[in-house]
């Protein structure tokens, strides 16, 4: 039973307190006086959808608070909702969620309204109704055990029915296997054709390499040249030689084609040492040794800088040098976009590094910046042009040499 009922900024409604007494009571008023809104109030109670727009206007929160009466227990329930639309409910004041509110409230108390009644429409308690009608509630445990025992065994049988039709299957797959292998005629150390006639199969025998080896060694020492069998196939862990054909000799079987690819493959691989020393011996001659290249080209480049400063027909091979510097980043003749209002060293996004536009003592360049110390150290993107140096003068700043941040990049095609 339904006691007592507070209502406090919601809709319409500023502060209500209502008491019920025992027995039929009415409440009676004007359209609009909040009749409807008293009803609403006991479905929030009950667990129902909470709004922001239920909260009165100019308030920062809603609250609902009731007594019931449950034999000889009292009931506390109380309902909170914010502007927001969030909204807490307590039982007895502990925290209860919403489906914690609609179990409690289906043993308290039932809404009717216009076409509404929600015992009759809410679909779970149709059997029970139907069972109390009919006066069948004795045979309810009975025939759910029924029931539960003839579902699992449907669910039982399925699985044998799933496991013979998988048992099927893998028995045809291997039957099919197994005639195939049967048709192919196969014997061992042979494989066999369609009609029956095979070749034997070209694998590698260590007895066979021995001998290829043992010949290549005898031929080698009496000043001939390596058999035909140790060019074909090459003595293990060294590189095999060419294969010498005559113009009569007819290609050779599938197998022959792949062994000759094998062969090549490990003339590679005992080459790959041969390779790396090659590598690092260009590396080392373009940057590393005493004599690197680019070292060099660097010594050369700044010696055409200084006649540019003395006779201004150099100047042009300046230009065309500086203009390579970032490449592959920016090429001669490319249009830059300039952020003039971007002249920090912060990184502008943390990936990638920042071009700038810089001021040099005869012109414009675009670099990569840093500072060190009293100096600005201008990075070229191609690493065959030197870094860069501009001492800071005293009293200036790096925004003071930074033109701006190289914010886009275009070249006309």
């Amino acid at each position: 039973m339904l006691r007592f009922l507070r209502v406090t900024h919601l809709a319409v409604i500023d502060s209500v307190e209502v008491e019920f007494d025992p027995g039929l009571n009415i409440l009676t008023g004007e359209t609009g006086a909040g009749k409807s809104i008293l009803v609403e109030a006991v479905g929030l109670l009950l667990g129902g959808r909470a709004s922001g727009d239920l909260v009165r206007t100019d308030e920062a929160a809603a609250s609902i608070e009731a007594i019931f009466e449950s034999g000889d227990a009292e009931i506390l329930v109380r309902r909170e909702i914010t502007a927001q639309g969030r909204s807490r409910a307590f039982i007895n004041g502990e925290l209860a969620t919403a489906g914690g509110l609609k179990e409690l409230a289906a043993s308290l108390i039932e809404i009717h309204g216009q076409r509404e009644h929600q015992t009759l429409l809410d679909p779970s308690t149709h059997l029970a109704a139907l069972d109390a009608f009919g006066q069948l509630e004795p045979l309810v445990a009975p025939v759910r055990a029924s029931f539960e025992a003839l579902r699992g065994s449907a669910e039982a049988l399925a699985r044998l029915r799933r496991s013979m039709a998988d048992r099927n299957a893998r028995l045809d797959l291997l039957t099919f296997q197994l005639n195939e292998l049967d048709g192919a005629n196969l014997r061992a150390g042979r494989a066999g054709g369609a009609g029956g006639a095979g070749r034997e199969r070209l694998r590698p025998r260590r007895a066979e390499d021995e001998q290829i080896r043992g010949a290549a060694s005898a031929s080698v020492r009496a000043g001939g040249g390596l058999p035909r069998a140790a060019a074909a196939r090459g003595a293990r862990g060294g590189a095999p030689a060419p294969v010498e054909k005559s113009p009569g000799d007819s290609a050779g079987p599938p197998e022959l084609e792949e062994d000759e690819e094998l062969m090549a493959l490990r003339q590679v691989l005992a080459s790959a040492e041969r390779v790396e020393r090659l590598c690092e011996e260009s590396y080392a001659s373009l940057y590393e040794s005493d004599t690197a290249i680019l070292t060099g080209l660097g010594q050369v480049w700044r010696r055409v800088s200084e006649l540019a400063t003395l006779d201004p027909k150099f100047q042009p091979y300046v230009d065309a040098r500086d203009g390579m510097s970032m490449y592959p980043r920016l090429l001669p003749g490319a249009t830059v976009l300039v952020d003039r209002h971007y002249n920090s060293l912060k990184p502008y996004r943390r990936s990638e590094r920042n071009m700038y536009a810089v001021r040099t003592q005869q012109d414009c360049t675009v670099k990569y910046v840093e500072q060190s110390g009293d100096q600005l150290v201008l990075r070229p993107e191609n690493p065959a042009y030197p870094v860069e140096l501009i001492a800071i003068e005293q009293g200036k700043s790096t925004a003071d040499y930074i033109v701006g941040r190289i914010c886009h990049i275009s070249i006309e095609t």
